[in-house]
């Protein structure tokens, strides 16, 4: 499971990659992506092969920036990020989704989303994404969910949260259903602690 975060975002797979040819077999890795502080705007990768000694951390700085506050899930050997936000120059939101492929170190680019967001919680089950609530353009928390369908590479609407959070942490159960829960309301420490059922 990842999750996306002002600091980055953290994912922990398991597999083989082309950039290790020593490992050859399935093993743990952690995959934190990290904005840099400075201009240009980047983002640092780091790979960390767990439970092997002497191996890793790699690291690489990729030609673009990812955004902070991201959110990301993962389907089969890649890792999907959405939104996020860069503060750098002026606030923009963002309403890309990338895909990370962790046995190449590919990154791919799919279609963005209908509404850009941060803060925001992503969920797959089998192949279609949900992002959900999370904070839009001026600053909006938002109610408005999402799917996205990998096989049609299409974005529909789906029915909004009961209430808007951002922040919020979420599962899929069953292949059917999604559980929310947790997250803040924007400008106020008050925690959410309903769950819903999506």
């Amino acid at each position: 499971m990842g999750c996306g975060n002002s600091a980055g975002a953290l994912v922990q797979v398991s597999g083989t990659t082309k950039m290790s040819p020593r490992v050859r077999r399935e093993v743990p890795f952690v995959f934190l992506f990290k904005e840099s502080t400075g201009l240009p705007l980047r983002t640092l990768l780091t790979i960390q092969p767990l439970g092997l000694f002497g191996l890793g951390p790699f690291e690489l700085t990729l030609g673009f920036s990812i955004g902070n506050e991201t959110a990301c899930a993962i389907a089969s050997n890649s890792i999907f990020i959405t939104g996020g936000k860069i503060d750098a120059i002026q606030k923009e939101v963002k309403e890309i989704i990338i895909s990370f492929e962790t046995h190449t170190c590919i990154f791919f680019y799919h279609s963005d989303m209908l509404l850009p967001r941060y803060s925001h919680v992503l969920v797959n089950i089998s192949q279609h994404f949900f992002a959900l609530s999370g904070v839009s353009l001026n600053d909006e928390v938002v109610p408005q969910c999402e799917k996205y369908d990998l096989a049609e590479k299409v974005w529909t609407p789906i029915a909004a949260m009961p209430s808007k959070r951002m922040q919020c942490a979420a599962c899929a159960f069953d292949k059917k259903l999604i559980y929310v829960f947790g997250g803040v309301e924007y400008g106020s420490i008050n925690v959410l602690s309903l769950i819903h059922i999506c």
